[in-house]
């Protein structure tokens, strides 16, 4: 709002504001953002989009403004009546820049962007600076700026429509037009009959700018959810169907691709813990996005290493954030350089940490706290299918060394039930009997051995 000094008058000995319903809606539109910029703040810690980070710092310029204009109605002050213009034009553009992020991801706005807007910002300041102070009247300059800005916003939002989910998208878009065509002859307001009114159903317009970006933050969280729980179910039916493998490598290879495409990350890595005590050492057994390089010369890290010993200390978190910038020291070990940032978490099985899965991005924007919640939930459920998967390893294992060992002994060799049914033997019995192993299997010991006078009931040994 571009409000003047409200003079005071007495009445009955006592200042009063002579309008005070000027005071009262720019009182009105104030209160409302300041409620409004408190909520952004916090649906930012779990919203850390690029477009809501610009969405919030515009909000934060059009409340900033919303509080001076509190104070134009108490004051005269014609250097915060051309500030306040500034904000509102800056506002309006932050606005534009979010919706286009938003829109076309972070990427899009690849011009200096913020000079540029410096740049304009001060040509708007001089405008208004050098003319004279008119009650809600920009410059007609200032007023077009700011409604092509919602303008275009407007139609950038709701040509997109189809790839939002919910109404959120159409009602924002539908307040941003509403707010550029009603700002367009912001400069004439002064001289109509309503003037009152058409501040009051500005502020209302602003007002409704914060609430349908609520709506927007909260569908796009509901979207991400159940997007997350569809990828968690499909991943859980992989893990499944991965227990029926004996190869901790083939299960890990293939859920480690379906982990990271699901988090539109673009490299993954998985160490499993090997050796005990001080000479433990985290092994890598899959990868995806890395060079051959980078695996030969890490293919093997410390336990020790502060990094992976925060992770598997005793009720320690089960994720952690490194950067390039702040991890210098393990950073080498993690990821390469085009890596932006990387989540490294815990593989726990039933008695304790089996190794780490480490996702990461060379996305400009960070990951966000549901998908880091969805990466720990996958991790658990891949541990315990990994315990699972090297118990079966193992006992397969068992099993050849088993029929190795047997079928190296020179004497013929049977192991029955207490039914005397044939459970397994050795090569030398199939010889001797001139039948394949399947064909003896399952068989009872008296069709196999003949009595040849001696008395037996289920074997004669």
């Amino acid at each position: 709002m571009r409000l003047r000094c409200l003079w005071h008058s007495c009445v009955e000995g006592a200042h009063v504001l002579e309008n005070q319903d000027l005071f009262g809606i720019a009182f009105f539109q104030a209160t409302a953002s300041i409620v409004l910029l408190v909520l952004f703040f916090l649906f930012r810690r779990d919203h850390r989009s690029d477009y809501f980070r610009s969405w919030l710092i515009g909000w934060f310029v059009f409340t900033i403004t919303a509080v001076a204009g509190v104070v134009l109605a108490v004051a005269t002050l014609p250097l915060l009546t051309a500030i306040a213009a500034v904000g509102h034009v800056a506002a309006s553009l932050l606005f534009l820049i979010s919706i286009i992020k938003c829109i076309s991801g972070p990427q899009s706005v690849r011009l200096p962007v913020y000079p540029l807007l410096t740049v304009l910002l001060a040509g708007v300041y001089y405008l208004e600076a050098s003319r004279p102070l008119i009650l809600g009247s920009p410059h007609w300059a200032t007023a077009l700026i700011e409604s092509v800005a919602l303008l275009a916003a407007g139609w950038i939002l709701w040509r997109a429509r189809a790839t939002q989910d919910g109404h959120g998208a159409e009602l924002l878009a539908g307040v941003l037009f509403a707010s550029g065509l009603h700002g367009l002859d912001r400069t004439l307001w002064h001289e109509s009959p309503v003037f009152l009114l058409r501040l009051a159903f500005d502020d209302l317009l602003g007002v409704a700018l914060g609430i349908a970006m609520i709506v927007v933050v909260l569908e796009s969280a509901r979207s991400r959810t159940d997007e997350l729980n569809d990828k968690m179910r499909r991943l859980t039916l992989l893990a499944a169907a991965s227990t029926q493998s004996l190869s901790v490598r083939e299960v890990l290879d293939s859920v480690l691709v379906q982990v990271v495409g699901s988090v539109n990350a673009t490299h993954g890595i998985v160490r499993l813990i090997e050796g005990e005590g001080t000479a433990a050492q985290l092994m890598i057994h899959a990868s995806v996005g890395f060079s051959e390089s980078f695996l030969s010369r890490h293919s093997h890290s410390p336990v020790a290493e502060a990094w992976a010993a925060k992770l598997f200390q005793e009720g320690g978190s089960d994720s952690l954030r490194l950067y390039p910038e702040t991890d210098r020291e393990a950073w080498p070990r993690m990821a390469e350089p085009p890596v932006k940032e990387m989540i490294a978490i815990v593989l726990r099985g039933k008695t304790g940490p089996l190794g780490i899965i480490g996702v990461g991005s060379i996305r400009e924007e960070h990951f966000q706290e549901d998908e880091v919640c969805y990466l720990v939930n996958i991790a658990n459920l891949l541990g315990l299918t990994l315990q699972s998967v090297r118990l079966f390893e193992q006992l397969a294992t068992v099993q050849k060394q088993w029929a190795y060992t047997f079928d190296s002994i020179g004497d013929p060799i049977l192991v029955h039930d207490r039914q005397g049914r044939v459970l397994r033997t050795n090569q030398r019995l199939s010889h001797l009997l001139g039948r394949e192993f399947s064909a003896l299997v399952g068989r009872g010991v008296s069709q196999l051995l003949p009595r040849n006078g001696v008395p037996y009931d289920i074997c004669p040994y």
